[in-house]
């Protein structure tokens, strides 16, 4: 897809990779997409009812809807959308950046020169060397179901008011499940 719209309403056998540059791809059913890989380099992919294609999105947008999945998305580039219900693996690889608004409770890996921020409910996260995480726009608040942070990574944190509320006054990172520290080391706080 080079631009226009097409929208798959039904299954495909397609086996073959898409590859989307430009305009817009809509699959309406969780195989509407085939079984190659999905890579969008411009343009946009919605994906109204999940899919189980992998995903390597290096720019453009990719629109999550309905159902989770059990594919694995590449982010170098770009933004994601919607995935409140996605529970993939997401890879975060140098250059790209994860806006937790989007809210995606799989596993996410953040790659050295990547990045994790905003305001938002996110699963797994393990933050790699040279990765980076930010609560907040500005100030904000991070909830994940556990972090493991690498050795050369780096954790910003605002504070505009320390005696004004979480996410108002300065950041919060909610860890909710284990934080694993083991990594770390005097070598590479």
């Amino acid at each position: 897809v080079n631009g226009g719209t097409l929208t798959i309403t039904g299954s495909s056998n397609t086996a073959g990779d898409i590859v989307v540059k430009g305009g817009v791809l809509t699959g309406q059913s969780s195989s509407s997409l085939g079984t190659g890989q999905v890579k969008i380099s411009g343009g946009q992919v919605n994906v109204a009812n999940g899919f189980s294609n992998d995903v390597i999105l290096g720019g453009g947008t990719l629109n999550l809807g309905g159902n989770s999945s059990t594919s694995k998305i590449t982010l170098n580039g770009g933004s994601i959308l919607g995935g409140q219900n996605y529970n993939g693996n997401i890879t975060i690889g140098s250059g790209g950046g994860l806006d937790a608004a989007s809210n995606l409770k799989g596993n996410i890996d953040l790659q050295g020169g990547s990045s994790l921020f905003g305001n938002g409910t996110v699963g797994k996260v393990n933050l790699g060397s040279n990765a980076s995480l930010a609560p907040g726009n500005s100030i904000g608040i991070i909830n994940m179901d556990s972090l493991t942070i690498q050795g050369g990574s780096t954790l910003t944190l605002e504070v505009q008011n320390p005696l004004g509320n979480a996410g108002v006054g300065y950041d919060l990172l909610n860890v909710i499940g284990q934080l694993d520290l083991s990594n770390l080391s005097k070598d590479k706080p």
